[in-house]
């Protein structure tokens, strides 16, 4: 979706340090729409995409989300805890966020030089309009 992938083009280009970023829809795995600014291919995009819907959709996750809600005595309701998250690795920070009442998700890839802070900003002023785009796609 252009619209999207404008947005994260205007994500990626007003943060230091800012490389890529993606929104997928969390129920299909499909990419919505992805910005890369160091390489501006979609070489990798299928399997950053699959292990990005793992991150908050996995049968991992969701086995332990329901463990939790089994140990606190809270009833079995299918609902997705993970609201955010961030990863730090050797080279890069890694933001993402659920968007859409849980549908999509968005990934803010930026270098290690990015404060962690500037990052986040960054996705939090951006969901808005991400949003807004979303809303009238569906």
């Amino acid at each position: 979706m252009e619209a999207v992938r404008n947005i994260c083009r205007d994500l990626v280009e007003g943060l230091e340090g800012g490389l890529a970023c993606a929104v997928i829809d969390l129920r299909t795995t499909q990419l919505i729409g992805v910005y890369n600014k160091v390489t501006g291919k979609s070489t990798l995009h299928e399997a950053v995409v699959a292990g990005f819907a793992e991150m908050f959709r996995g049968p991992s996750v969701t086995r332990v989300e329901q463990l939790v809600r089994m140990q606190r005595g809270i009833p079995e309701n299918g609902d997705y805890a993970f609201q955010e998250i961030q990863i730090v690795s050797r080279n890069n920070l890694h933001f993402a966020s659920v968007l859409s009442q849980g549908r999509a998700a968005l990934m803010l890839i930026t270098s290690r030089s990015t404060r962690l802070e500037e990052g986040w900003r960054g996705v939090r002023e951006h969901i808005p309009r991400i949003e807004a785009v979303l809303s009238t796609a569906h």
